[in-house]
């Protein structure tokens, strides 16, 4: 994030980390630095930062007995700015935080950041085309929900899910979560879950989405899967859903619009290319499921977007269009 770039960013970090190293050890050697650079920085980082630091051109470390010690006066701390506790007073208001903090975190971190001023509040932003009613995100219920179902996520766990439909039904199966995504549109979670995984083929296994708010109930189940299903990727089972044809887009970079759009497209999966200095092609691989969703998006961008293809995606959105001119 530009905003924290500089005393916040990898390159600061690595090198606090090895200074600090060398402090409390009283010595460090290339070989732990090496290890330092390689676990906390970019691949290419082992290139130079090396060098910058043995031919001492940065002053930060001094050579002795065949290793480095710390040529600055104690431990680097890294400053707290005005700009970062308003930005995480920000962070620490969004509801969606206590889905990853207890009551009691998110207190203690209420109270040290209460002379901050949030960056921008709830009441500040007016959102369009977006559905009123989100998830729950404070319900405790919800937040047991999401948590243990993340932990399954993380740890390739198979679980038990009663779930509500839409029309009321409720059903407990047996599922594999693959991932969970934020739906900004329906401001709502969404689990990627995984059917079929112990099947006798990888062909075999599909999935489902489910709505988080629509999660009734999570708990362990005691199927267990091979070490091979806790290698599929569901990224590569999603793709097997995506349309033949992906919606094909371009982005005339004015009012920053091509930035936007990177961030605005930045869950889909998707190529682009520069056309000319003012002009980028983007190919969004999408599926019938978020069809509706991608449209509305694509329609919040104005003149600064035109639809290129599919043909059915841009038969939808001029249907859609010719209806909202209807309506003025």
């Amino acid at each position: 994030m530009e905003l924290f770039s500089e005393i916040y960013g990898c390159y600061y970090q690595v090198l606090r980390s090895i200074l600090n190293k060398a402090y409390r050890n009283g010595f460090i050697s290339k070989e732990e630095i090496l290890d330092e650079i390689k676990a906390k920085a970019f691949a290419e980082s082992i290139i130079t930062i090396p060098d910058r630091l043995e031919s001492g051109s940065w002053g930060i470390l001094q050579k002795k007995d065949g290793g480095y010690v710390n040529g600055l006066d104690g431990e680097i701390k890294t400053p707290i700015s005005s700009l970062l506790k308003a930005y995480l007073k920000t962070i620490i208001l969004d509801p969606k935080i206590s889905l990853f903090l207890d009551d009691s975190e998110i207190n203690e971190l209420k109270l040290l950041l209460k002379d901050a001023e949030p960056i921008w509040s709830k009441e500040s932003i007016r959102y369009i085309d977006r559905f009123e009613m989100g998830d729950s995100f404070e319900n405790e219920a919800y937040r047991a929900n999401f948590r243990m179902l993340l932990k399954a996520c993380k740890e390739k766990k198979v679980v038990k899910i009663e779930y509500k439909s839409t029309k009321g039904k409720s059903t407990i199966r047996s599922y594999l979560p693959g991932k969970i995504e934020y739906s900004e549109k329906n401001d709502r979670m969404r689990l990627y879950v995984l059917n079929h995984f112990n099947g006798n083929s990888k062909k075999d296994v599909d999935y489902e989405t489910l709505n988080l708010q629509n999660v009734v109930s999570v708990e362990l189940s005691d199927d267990q899967v091979t070490e091979e299903v806790k290698k599929i990727d569901i990224n590569e089972i999603i793709e097997r859903s995506y349309c033949k044809e992906p919606v094909r887009i371009l982005i005339r970079n004015e009012r920053n619009a091509m930035e936007r759009a990177m961030l605005h497209f930045a869950n889909y999966a998707k190529n682009t290319t520069k056309i000319d200095d003012n002009t980028y092609e983007c190919l969004i691989k999408y599926n019938k499921s978020i069809e509706t969703e991608l449209l509305i998006e694509v329609m919040s961008f104005g003149p600064l977007i035109r639809v290129t293809g599919n043909e059915c995606f841009l038969a939808q959105l001029k249907e859609r269009l010719a209806k909202q001119k209807l309506l003025w």
